[in-house]
């Protein structure tokens, strides 16, 4: 291998190993940027989703506690009038069903059995003491409850408040929403499927249209499909500290969060997941990380040219000409070569050529014409 090239590849690798820390540097950094607001996005569903049920859980109470503080009504509640009940709260259940989203309102009488359902007023006279914890616990300790709860017929931010004739017990009124519009609505907002998951020994009834992955359960969701083959793999479970992971999934990649679900009192009784497809993101990494590559690749190919072209225009072939001019300097047709420029080399060659040139054996005279026999 010639000088010039060994010169120009040595300088070309010290180069490529310094533009490759770089590259390393600079997509690590894009990298750390890319996990950093995919852990964001999920972070924002979390406090979403949070911040949605505990908000619907405050207005679930707050419409309770307002219906539980009329004296008129509450009259009516420990005379069990269930007709007159019926007749003066049909009106606003309508309209908190249509205005507020509000799916579950009834009221329990002071011996825990359901005076009246106004989402279905064909049943009542139930007792709940088995299976309404929180209604129980708003009765017993006379102090309103709202949160979570899964009752008979399904999952429902509940909020429950004591209601009182002078000073007696008489009831609590009971006005819930639907957990699936606030999944949706995280998910219109977020772009992350939601749903909810719940254990089966921790997540009351079990019904036969429950679809099970081990010990989980599948309750709500916006896209089943999609959260029954993540919850199929069997890599998320449920804990009490809220966590992120990622699934690979057919080919695709999504982030995945799980937080726990509590109910009213703080016990865990399932999870809340969210999926998001980050396909698009890491392929567009891929890209913007071949681009830098490309480019890196690209100068150094550039790099090594323009090392290869400086160098033999300023080093070797000065020093390439002055040594053919040595080797036949006793070649009186031997012609010296031209050290133009300003360059160190030409500098330094330029007394070195004089000296070899008065070295160098005169031309001989060419004879006249006349001189030709």
């Amino acid at each position: 291998m010639r000088f010039a090239k060994r010169v120009a590849l040595i300088a070309t690798l010290l180069l490529a190993v310094a533009m490759g820390a770089v590259v390393w540097v600079a997509l690590g950094q894009n990298w750390k940027g890319v996990l950093e607001a995919r852990q964001g996005d999920m972070a924002g569903f979390d406090l979403l989703l949070r911040s949605s049920i505990q908000r619907t859980a405050t207005t679930s109470l707050a419409e309770a506690e307002i219906v539980a503080h009329q004296p008129v009504l509450m009259e009516l509640v420990a005379n069990s009038d269930r007709a007159a009940v019926q007749g003066r709260l049909a009106g606003v259940f309508n309209y908190l069903k249509t205005q507020m989203g509000v799916t579950v309102f009834q009221i329990q009488t002071a011996e825990l059995k359901t005076l009246i359902r106004l989402h279905n007023p064909g049943q009542f006279d139930d007792d709940v003491s088995n299976s309404r914890p929180m209604v129980v616990f708003a009765n017993r300790s006379k102090r309103a409850q709202s949160g979570i709860e899964i009752g008979p017929t399904g999952i429902a931010i509940r909020g429950v408040a004591p209601a009182f004739r002078q000073g007696t017990l008489v009831g609590t009124v009971e006005v819930g929403s639907a957990l699936q519009p606030i999944l949706q609505n995280a998910k219109d907002n977020t772009g992350v499927d939601a749903g909810v998951v719940l254990s089966s020994g921790m997540g009351g009834p079990r019904r036969a249209e429950d679809r099970a992955f081990g010990d989980l359960i599948l309750r709500e969701s916006t896209d089943e499909g999609l959260l029954a083959r993540l919850l199929d793999t069997g890599l998320v479970s449920l804990s009490r500290e809220p966590k992120q992971l990622g699934i690979e999934l057919g080919g695709e990649s999504y982030a995945v969060t799980v937080q726990p679900m509590l109910d009213f009192s703080g016990r865990m009784i399932g999870g809340l997941i969210g999926a998001k497809n980050v396909s698009g993101e890491q392929r567009q990494f891929q890209r913007q990380a071949y681009a830098l590559v490309f480019v890196a690749l690209c100068g150094l190919i550039v790099t090594y040219g323009t090392i290869m072209v400086t160098f033999r225009a300023l080093i070797t072939d000065p020093l390439a000409a002055m040594a053919k001019y040595a080797e036949k300097l006793d070649d009186p047709e031997a012609k010296p070569p031209e050290l133009g420029g300003e360059s160190s080399v030409n500098r330094l060659l330029r007394p070195i050529l004089e000296a070899l040139k008065k070295r160098a054996p005169e031309k001989p005279e060419k004879p006249a014409e006349g001189d030709k026999a």
